[in-house]
């Protein structure tokens, strides 16, 4: 076995690229193995386990491509002809498991090989030839001069890479193990792990076969083997130690949600989606209904998120609240338990049931209670969010027994309170919807959100924007959209499930609220990769707006109701520009940059990355621009987004 050098080891492991890691995953029982020892005599017949993918377009069958030769297995290709032989195991397919494969030495002298491990294909001819548009494909590429020799892809989709060495040796031979079970997928070469990935798209665990061969591949093979794949089933881990914030976990996987409050309508079902829709929240379970009605709701919301593969969020029904006259209060004790008993009863449909992803259970409880709070006056924010933490836990803690691996994630209305009510919430959903001059205020909630998840034992927040046009209230402009559903991911928010899309016209939500979602979406293999954040800076790195120093205390969006009186924000928490920088697993990384400025503003970003190309490229406007000694110099307009994409040497 080749062993890599000490130099190249520190390098194949800094190239784990991911926010999201677990256990690994080990071998079980041996399913099938072949060391081609019996192969002393150089012949094209390989045996009844294997079969060959090696016929042109015109139908003509170029068996000799695929031999045993000198106790290895020869897959060559013919120029012109065909140029993705392999073989793949005849009648043998596998959901989860362990390939280990010897990768040999180029048969075409000084010029290395193409390796292709095929696995979960739909066909044994497409598992041997390497390019299914529905199978992984990991590809031992035959240049190594850049950052990606080894490369994850499905369907041609790259999803990871990681860099080996400067050169690759054509007389070299290397150990692969690809470990693969749900949606983790762990490679290694030579003993070293160089892609620990989760696939955050799903879907895409199912049986197929295993090949291999395929795009220019002409060497020998050597010592294949097919193990079980065992797998701890705590799913990811999170590597939260420079602060960054997790994303939710469904279906066993990391999950991002793109979604909305309601679902769309049958007529943009389709569109909604193919821009990127995941997730709703959903109202069902109305406690006023007889039971077989309110659980028939329940069922065919769940049976609606099964057949479109969406996560859902129920908004249950269910009045939470005492009241004393029309005033709601926390919940008497003595009426508790004929609250647990409507939440067990909709928890036998949706806690069993694979697409749930939680429950949204208050709505702006503040807004709800703070009139009866008696100690308003004295006490104010701080104390009304320890008053309702103590009143309402007992519904958080009625979820979290019955169905315990989902999350409560209700709507904490005030940013000063985020932190007081975290005993009732594993993710907030803080909702903001300024537009105009005030569009800032959606960073700062964010801001307020994150620090009250660094200060908590809570999991992370999803940021609720606007997606209305039918309620009476100003409409966001495209523009406006774009920088409330960008905007939040500079602060770490980890996700965006917009508030109401039921309240939206079809027209608004072709023109304005699908748009942005398939902006966002465009992003998501960076969101879901690591932060490097200290790896940026800019000019703007500080607060110079007196407007951006001077908001109010709270912003209560209830109509007729005044916000809270203004204050002085301290420190730099509101910056003139927001940004982060993300490494997708593809080794790629983006510049993430928006304005807060009601100005436009010329912005000087300072990049420290080895390896930085002479140009980026905005995934939203499509338009590249220059990297000069490592720095990017933007005219910003007014609260502009920017999503540089760079791809490194």
């Amino acid at each position: 076995m080749r062993i890599l050098p000490p130099g190249v080891v520190v390098a194949l492991l800094f190239a784990v690229i991911g926010l999201a890691h677990a256990q690994p995953i080990t071998q079980g029982e041996l399913l099938f193995s072949d060391d081609f020892a019996r192969f002393t005599t150089d012949t094209p017949l390989i045996g009844d386990a294997w079969g060959k993918a090696v016929t042109t377009r015109d139908g003509t069958v170029l068996d000799d491509l695929v031999r045993g030769r000198n106790g290895t297995l020869l897959i060559a290709y013919s120029s012109g002809k065909v140029n993705t032989a392999g073989v793949f195991l005849e009648d043998m397919q596998a959901v989860d498991g362990v390939i280990e494969l010897t990768v040999g030495p180029s048969v075409m002298g000084e010029r290395p090989h193409t390796a292709i491990v095929t696995y979960r294909a739909p066909t044994g001819e497409a598992a041997g030839n390497g390019a299914s548009p529905d199978a992984y494909h990991v590809w031992l590429v035959s240049d190594w001069s850049g950052s990606r020799d080894l490369v994850l892809d499905y369907g041609g989709q790259r999803l990871a890479a990681a860099d080996i060495a400067d050169e690759h040796d054509p007389n070299a031979s290397y150990r692969l193990r690809i470990a693969f079970a749900g949606d983790h997928h762990i490679i290694s070469v030579d003993g070293q792990t160089l892609i620990d990935f989760w696939d955050w798209h799903g879907g895409r665990v199912r049986e197929g076969y295993v090949g291999f061969g395929g795009h220019y591949s002409s060497g020998t093979f050597d010592d294949f083997a097919l193990y079980e794949a065992n797998a701890a089933p705590d799913g990811p881990v999170f590597d939260t130690s420079r602060g960054q914030i997790p994303p939710a976990v469904y279906q066993g996987r990391p999950f991002i949600p793109i979604g909305t409050f309601d679902r769309p309508r049958a007529e943009d079902t389709r569109e909604w989606l193919e821009v990127g829709g995941n997730c709703v929240i959903v109202p069902a379970f109305d406690e006023k209904l007889p039971g077989e009605e309110r659980l028939a709701q329940v069922q065919e919301v769940a049976d609606w998120a099964a057949q479109h593969d969406v996560a859902v969020s129920y908004y249950p029904r269910i009045d939470f609240y005492s009241y004393d006259g029309e005033q709601a209060i926390p919940t008497r004790a003595e009426e508790i338990p004929a609250k647990i008993e409507l939440i067990n009863e909709m928890l036998t449909v949706t806690a069993p049931h694979p697409n749930t992803l939680g429950y949204w259970t208050l709505d702006e409880p503040e807004n709800a209670l703070y009139k009866a709070y008696g100690q308003w006056e004295q006490r104010k924010d701080v104390g009304l969010a320890q008053w309702i933490a103590e009143g309402m836990r007992w519904h958080y803690d009625a979820f979290k027994a019955g169905d315990p691996e989902r999350y409560v994630m209700p709507t904490i209305a005030w940013w000063t309170t985020y932190e007081g009510t975290a005993p009732i919430y594993d993710i907030n959903v803080p909702n903001t919807y300024a537009g105009g001059d005030k569009l800032f205020q959606v960073v700062y909630d964010c801001a307020m959100a994150v620090s009250a998840i660094r200060a908590t034992d809570t999991h992370s927040y999803i940021f609720m924007p606007p997606c209305y046009d039918t309620v009476g209230w100003p409409l966001h402009s495209i523009p406006e959209m774009r920088y409330s559903y960008i905007a939040p991911f500079t602060q770490g928010a980890m996700g965006i499930l917009a508030w109401r899309l039921g309240r939206a016209t079809l027209e608004y939500r072709r023109a304005v609220i699908y748009p942005v979602m398939r902006e966002l979406n465009r992003l998501m293999p960076w969101l879901y990769g690591e932060w490097h954040d200290e790896l940026v800076t800019s000019d703007h790195d500080t607060t110079t707006a007196e407007y951006l120093q001077e908001l109010p205390v709270r912003v209560r969006l209830v109509p007729d109701e005044e916000d809270g009186e203004m204050a002085r924000v301290e420190g730099h928490v509101l910056c003139d520009v927001s940004h982060c920088l993300r490494r997708a697993a593809d080794n790629t990384w983006m510049l993430l940059a928006v304005s807060n400025r009601r100005e436009p503003v010329e912005v000087t970003f300072t990049l420290d990355i080895t390896g930085l190309p002479e140009k980026a490229l905005d995934l939203i406007a499509w338009r590249e621009i220059d990297i000069e000694a490592g720095q990017i110099v933007e005219q910003m307009e007014p609260f502009a987004v920017r999503a540089w994409r760079i791809v490194p040497d």
